[in-house]
């Protein structure tokens, strides 16, 4: 018994402290002497120039606060000749970065933006400055909003700090200068960032990349040190500002395409699509079916076209002249519920030719959605399910596939946010044990298939139809993607019986060898 309960004991803390360092935090500062001191020996080698970034969540209402200070003194005021400088301006009149000293004396070069506080108070925002020979820049989100390129010819580096402090002046005594706010995710470098680098700062560091001299990531949730993750261990010193678990919102990195593998093609919400180059030749009540693999990045609040075929969205909208594979915002109750959030989108009437798929897609949740009709009869499966069935009259035009475009022009219509992996069209209604079957093996129905996208290209701007129609589709600003489902693995999950399969993720229903009935005992080992 002694042993059981060390072993759950055991387990409980292990589980307690997983949770405690996957945990991501933020330091809080409150504008009264909160700061973290930096090492004094912060070496920018051979510098070609200077970056710095962070992450900041403030309510912009004090008079003036410093982010960061870098300089050269020796730990008495005005003892540095150098230092560069992440500030806010008096009376909130501009945020800048400022570099001082070197073959310039004391003259200040700077770059500043004035932006509307109002709308960053209590907002996470990513600032950014970057400074080389050539330009000043500060950008916002990632979005460059102010250049200075009057950059005087004098060396400017700082080749080694002295003094150095977030939060606060190094010298300071009083408060007037201290920061106010949520700070997270700093790192400085010792060259210009570029645009296309800045940006992807959203994605955060692994602590290698070129360049870096220091990355405080701010994930360690006690105690007063602040690591810094780069090779070089510049160490800070929390005086006083606390930990909070608000954090920025960080993006996961996009996955680049597998050469030869399994891909997918991402859609950014923001004029992606993909359009067939012919005509898809069903129209009316001839029989066919969709099938498209997706998932949805964020939970569409408003009408995302995956795929289908129909009405291109442009000129006045038709109605019932759609076959396609569509989000159920909650602006129509009709069809969205905590049960839905998919339709068979004829660009209709709910439920009467705008047909609910009875399934929630959660954002991030790949699913196979399949739509068939036989010319009387409609059919909704998710993953190789069948959820709806009802009498249906399509009266869709001929006309090119489209995949993630916005569809009319009304406020409830979206671009598609999110990866589709496969989209199929077939000419006739594929049965329940095919679709049963193709999920089950992840092999398709090859009779009377009109179009198909696996969307393994990797490069390029054409989505190759697997087809014999050789239907290609031109894409227009989605890129390729390695982000695909994992397929499920088949076999029986219940560990009672004889061929219980560990690795299995969905049971076939297979389970047997289950021991015979008869008289067993519980044995006890003290």
């Amino acid at each position: 018994m002694k042993t059981s309960v060390l072993k759950y004991y055991y387990f409980f803390i292990l589980g307690l402290s997983a949770s405690v360092f996957g945990q991501n935090y933020s330091l809080s500062f409150d504008g009264n002497r909160d700061y973290v001191d930096l090492p004094e020996n912060i070496s920018f080698p051979s510098s070609p120039g200077f970056s710095v970034s962070m992450w900041v969540k403030s309510p912009w209402t004090d008079n003036r606060r410093l982010f960061m200070e870098i300089n050269n003194g020796n730990g008495t005021p005005n003892t540095h000749s150098q230092r560069y400088a992440l500030t806010c301006n008096n009376n909130n009149s501009a945020i800048k970065f400022f570099t001082e000293g070197g073959d310039l004396g004391p003259q200040h070069t700077f770059v500043n933006y004035e932006p509307s506080f109002s709308d960053l108070a209590n907002e996470w925002i990513m600032l950014t400055a970057t400074a080389d020979f050539n330009s000043y820049r500060l950008y916002i989100d990632g979005a460059l909003v102010a250049e200075e390129t009057n950059i005087p010819t004098n060396d400017f580096i700082l080749n080694s700090s002295g003094d150095a402090r977030l939060g606060a002046d190094v010298y300071g005594t009083s408060s007037i200068d201290d920061y106010t706010g949520l700070m997270d995710e700093v790192s400085i470098w010792n060259r210009a960032l570029t645009g296309e680098e800045v940006a992807g700062l959203v994605y955060g560091l692994q602590g290698d990349e070129s360049g870096l001299v220091a990355y405080w990531d701010f994930n360690e949730g006690e105690g007063n040190t602040l690591n810094d993750l780069s090779e070089n261990g510049y160490h800070g010193t929390i005086t006083d500002a606390t930990w909070n678990d608000d954090v920025p919102p960080l993006l996961t990195p996009p996955v680049p395409p597998t050469p030869g593998g399994n891909n997918s093609l991402s859609f950014d919400g923001e004029g992606d699509f993909l359009q067939s180059n012919n005509d898809i030749p069903l129209n009316g009540s001839a029989a066919k079916s969709l099938f498209a693999r997706f998932k949805f990045a964020e939970e569409p609040v408003g009408i995302q076209y995956v795929a289908g075929w129909g009405w291109d969205g442009e000129g006045i909208q038709p109605t019932n002249k759609n076959f396609s594979i569509a989000s159920v915002p909650p602006g129509i109750p009709d069809l969205y519920s905590e049960n839905n959030n998919l339709m068979m989108w004829a660009v209709g009437t709910p439920n009467v030719t705008d047909i609910q798929f009875n399934y929630f897609l959660s954002p991030g949740e790949w699913c196979d959605a399949l739509i068939t009709h036989d010319g009387s009869e409609l059919k909704t499966y998710i993953n190789g399910q069948l959820t709806n069935t009802i009498e249906y009259t399509s009266n869709v035009n001929v006309s090119p596939l489209l995949i993630g475009k916005q569809i009319g022009n009304g406020t409830d219509r979206q671009w598609l946010n999110g990866n589709v992996d496969h989209v199929l069209v077939y000419d006739r209604a594929l049965a329940d044990s095919e679709v049963q079957e193709f999920y089950n093996t992840n092999v398709h129905p090859t009779n009377g298939l009109l179009l198909g996208y696996d969307f393994n290209e990797t490069e390029g701007n054409v989505a190759n139809d697997f087809s014999d129609s050789q239907n290609h589709g031109t894409i227009y600003g989605a890129t390729w993607s390695g982000d695909v489902p994992v397929p499920p693995v088949f076999g029986c999950m219940d560990t009672y019986a004889g061929n219980y399969n560990p690795d299995a993720t969905a049971d076939d229903g297979s389970c047997s060898g289950y021991p015979d009935n008869g008289e067993y005992s519980l044995s006890f080992d003290g």
